[in-house]
C-alpha cells in the first residue's frame, strides 16, 4: 500500500513523537521503497529555505552517492547554512558531511541508504527536546569557527602565501 513520507514517518516515530513535517516533498512509498518524488515541490528559493528553517527544529538532508559513484564532492551548502541558523541537522555520512557537522554531532548522521538508522537519528532529536539548544549551538559555533567567510579567507591567503613568494 502506498504512503506519503509524512505518513511513513508518523508510523515509524509514532504520532506523539512526530515532529512537524514541512510538506515540501511528497514521496510515495511501496513496501518501504522509493517509488517517485515530485521534484517541483522540492524547489525553494534561498529566502524561502531560510524562512522554513526558522519555523522548524530539525533539518533532514539525507545524501547518497549516485549509482555511477558520483558524489558531487564536498558537503551540501544548505547543511552549512542550516547549521549557521542554529537548526539541528540530521543527515548521512556521505562525502564531506561528517567533516562539516563535526564529531560532536556525529550521532545525528546515518550511513547512506540506511533508512532505519536515519529514523533512529530523527528519534534521537525528537525524544530529546532539552538538547535542541545545545545541538544548535554546537552546530552554529562549528560553522563560525571553521566555515565563516573570514576564516575561509585566512586559510586561502595562507595557501597563496605558500605558493607565491611575497616580495
Amino acid at each position: 500500500e502506498e504512503k506519503d513520507l509524512e505518513t511513513w514517518l508518523k508510523l515509524q516515530l509514532g504520532d506523539a513523537e512526530y515532529a512537524t513535517y514541512i510538506g515540501l516533498a511528497k514521496v510515495s512509498w511501496t513496501n518501504s521503497e522509493r517509488k517517485g518524488v515530485d521534484l517541483e515541490r522540492l524547489r525553494l528559493d534561498h529566502a524561502r529555505m531560510l524562512e522554513e528553517a526558522f519555523q522548524h527544529h530539525v533539518f533532514l538532508h539525507p545524501s547518497i552517492s549516485a549509482e555511477d559513484g558520483d558524489t558531487e564532492g564536498g558537503a551540501p551548502v544548505c547543511i552549512t547554512e542550516m547549521m549557521a541558523t542554529g537548526i539541528t541537522v540530521v543527515s548521512t555520512t556521505h562525502c564531506d558531511i561528517p567533516e562539516v557537522v563535526g564529531s560532536d554531532l556525529h550521532h545525528l548522521l546515518a550511513p547512506e541508504l540506511n533508512v532505519e538508522a536515519l529514523v533512529g537519528c530523527l528519534k534521537t532529536v525528537i525524544q530529546n527536546p532539552s538538547r535542541w539548544g545545545e545541538w544548535a549551538l554546537i552546530g552554529r559555533r562549528r560553522i563560525e569557527a571553521e566555515y565563516h567567510q573570514g576564516r575561509q579567507a585566512e586559510r586561502l591567503m595562507t595557501q597563496y602565501k605558500k605558493l607565491i613568494p611575497i616580495m
